[in-house]
C-alpha cells in the first residue's frame, strides 16, 4: 500500500502554529507556556500523504489499535479528521469471519469500507473452516458484493460452497472494472457458474485447487499469470490452451491419463514455467508430457520437479522429450531447474550442452546421475554452460549420499572461479541430508581461499525440517 502514487499537492506558503507545554509557576501551579520555537503546520493533503505512507506493507490490512490506520486516529482530533476523510488508508482490509460474530468487529468493518470511498479495494475474505455467516455478517458480505465494481485485489478462503454463499449474498455477475488479481480456495458447485468474464483489467490468478469442472469462467486471452498447486491434466491443457498471453504460470498436477492435444501449443509470451507432476506410467511423465506439446520461443525460467504416487523413480535413456522442446521454441533459458528428473548422467548431460545460455542452474538429481562425471563436464569446456553463474545442487533422501570426490567439485570450482574465456561462477552451493563430512582437509583449504576471494560457497548438511526441492533455504 505504500507504492501508492502522490496526488496533488498544495503550493501554499508554510504556516506555523503555536506550541504550548505545561510548566510549573512560581506559585507551584501548573499553566500552559508558548515555546519560543514555531512548528510547522503542514498541509492536510500532505498530512494525508504521510498517513499513506504509514500503512503495513502487508497486501491486506488487519485491523490493530497498534497499527495504521487505526493508530493515526488515536493521536489527537485533527489526526482522527484527516484519517477519517482519506480513501486510501481504509482501502486495504482482511475480514475474519471467525471474528464475525462480533457486532463490534462488523461495524468496524462497515465503517472502515465506507471510508474508503470509491477507491480500489485490497479485500482478503477469510473462513477455511466453513462455518456458516451470522446474519450481521452476511449483511457485511452483501455490501462487499455490491462493492464489486471497485475491486482490485481480492483473496477469497471459505470452506463452504462458495456458489450457495454468493447466491445468499445476492452476489451479481456484474462487471469487475477495477479487478487485476484474484485468488481463491473455495468448493464450487457445477449447477452454478461464476463469471468474471466482465473483468477487463484482470491478469493475476492463484487457484490453491482449481475447479474440477468449469464452474468459474475467465478471460483466460487476458491472463498473464496463472498459479495452482492442485490441477487435473486436462484442465491443465485447456488453459495452455485458452491463456495465449500467458506470462508466468506455475502448475502441480494431479496424475491421470488425459491425452494430449492433437497439435502443438504455442504461447508466444511465456516466461517463466513451473511444472511439477506424477509419474503416470513407465514411459509417461506430467511435466514432460506438457512440454512435449508446447512452443515457448520467450522462456527465460523454466522448472520441472517429477515425483512418483508409489515412491518408484523411473529413469529414462533418452533425453529426446526435452531436446525437442528446446529446439522447437529455440528459447534462451537463464534459468533451470531439474528436480528428480528421469535421467541417467548422459541424459543429464545432453540436456544441459542443449541449454549454453543458462545463468542460474538448480539439480536434485536421481541416485543413478553421477554428479562426478557432470562436475568434471564443467571443468575446462569452455562451450558446456558458459554463462553459467550460479549452480545449486541438492542430494535428498531420493538421491542416496552423494559420493563425489570432493577434489572434482574443487578442481571445477578453481576453474570456473579463475577462467577468463566465460562468465564467472559465482554461487556454488550442495546441500544434503548426509551427516557424513563431505570435504577433505585439502579440498577444506581450496574451499575456504575460494570464500576468502569472494566466491558464495555451502557445503553443509541440510537442514532436516526443510526437504521441498526449490526453498528459499538455499536457492
Amino acid at each position: 500500500m505504500s507504492s501508492l502514487a502522490l496526488g496533488p499537492l498544495s503550493n501554499r506558503e508554510p504556516q506555523y502554529q503555536k506550541q504550548n507545554t505545561l510548566v510549573v509557576d512560581e506559585h507551584g501551579r501548573l499553566r500552559f507556556a508558548a515555546l519560543s520555537r514555531r512548528v510547522l503546520c503542514l498541509p492536510l493533503e500532505i498530512l494525508a500523504e504521510i498517513f499513506v505512507y504509514c500503512l503495513p506493507e502487508d497486501d491486506f490490512i488487519t485491523p490493530s489499535l497498534t497499527t495504521a490506520p487505526l493508530v493515526l486516529c488515536g493521536v489527537c482530533r485533527q489526526w482522527r479528521e484527516v484519517a477519517g476523510s482519506t480513501p486510501k488508508l481504509w482501502s486495504s482490509l482482511a475480514f475474519d469471519m471467525q471474528l464475525a460474530g462480533s457486532d463490534a468487529y462488523i461495524d468496524l468493518c462497515r465503517t472502515w469500507l465506507l471510508r474508503a470511498r470509491s477507491t480500489p479495494l485490497y479485500l482478503s475474505l477469510q473462513d477455511p473452516d466453513g462455518q456458516e455467516p451470522s446474519k450481521a455478517a452476511l449483511a457485511l458480505l452483501q455490501m462487499i458484493a455490491q462493492l464489486s465494481p471497485q475491486w482490485r485485489n481480492v483473496d477469497v478462503d471459505f470452506g463452504v460452497e462458495l456458489t450457495r454463499l454468493l447466491s445468499i449474498v445476492g452476489f451479481a455477475q456484474g462487471g469487475f472494472d477495477q479487478l487485476e488479481k484474484l485468488a481463491f480456495a473455495c468448493t464450487t458447485s457445477p449447477e452454478s457458474i461464476i463469471s468474471f468474464s466482465n473483468a477487463p483489467r484482470l491478469r493475476e490468478i492463484f487457484a490453491p485447487t482449481y475447479p474440477h469442472v468449469a464452474s468459474i469462467e475467465f478471460p483466460w486471452a487476458q491472463i498473464t499469470s496463472f498459479r495452482t498447486c492442485d490441477i487435473g491434466l486436462a484442465s491443465c491443457f485447456d488453459i495452455l490452451g485458452s491463456a495465449s498471453n500467458l506470462v508466468n504460470g506455475t502448475f502441480e498436477i494431479r496424475g491421470d491419463r488425459s491425452p494430449a492435444p492433437a497439435s502443438i501449443l504455442s504461447l508466444n509470451h511465456l516466461q517463466s514455467l513451473s511444472l511439477s507432476g506424477l509419474l503416470v506410467s513407465e514411459s509417461s511423465t506430467i511435466p514432460m508430457t506438457i512440454i512435449s506439446n508446447l512452443k515457448t520461443p520467450a522462456l527465460t525460467s523454466l522448472a520441472l520437479r517429477f515425483a512418483s504416487l508409489y515412491g518408484r523413480l523411473h529413469t529414462w535413456t533418452t533425453a529426446a522429450p526435452f531436446l525437442s522442446f528446446v529446439s522447437r521454441s529455440a528459447c534462451q533459458l537463464r534459468t533451470l531447474s531439474l528436480s528428480l528428473t528421469p535421467m541417467n548422467t548422459d541424459c543429464l548431460i545432453s540436456c544441459l550442452k542443449a541449454v549454453p545460455s543458462l545463468v542460474h542452474l538448480k539439480l536434485e538429481p536421481l541416485r543413478v546421475v553421477d554428479m562426478g562425471k557432470v562436475f568434471a563436464q564443467l571443468n575446462g569446456d569452455t562451450t558446456f554452460l558458459p554463462k553459467l553463474e550460479t549452480l545449486h545442487v541438492f542430494f535428498s533422501a531420493h538421491t542416496g549420499v552423494h559420493t563425489v570426490d570432493p577434489q572434482v567439485v574443487v578442481r571445477m570450482l578453481r576453474w570456473r572461479w579463475a577462467a577468463v574465456e566465460i562468465t564467472r561462477l559465482r554461487s556454488f552451493q550442495m546441500p544434503s541430508t548426509s551427516r557424513t563430512p563431505f570435504l577433505d582437509d585439502e579440498a577444506a583449504t581450496e574451499f575456504d581461499r575460494l570464500k576468502a576471494e569472494g566466491m558464495d560457497l555451502y557445503l553443509r548438511e541440510r537442514r532436516r525440517d526443510i526437504d521441498s526441492f526449490g526453498t528459499d533455504y538455499y536457492f
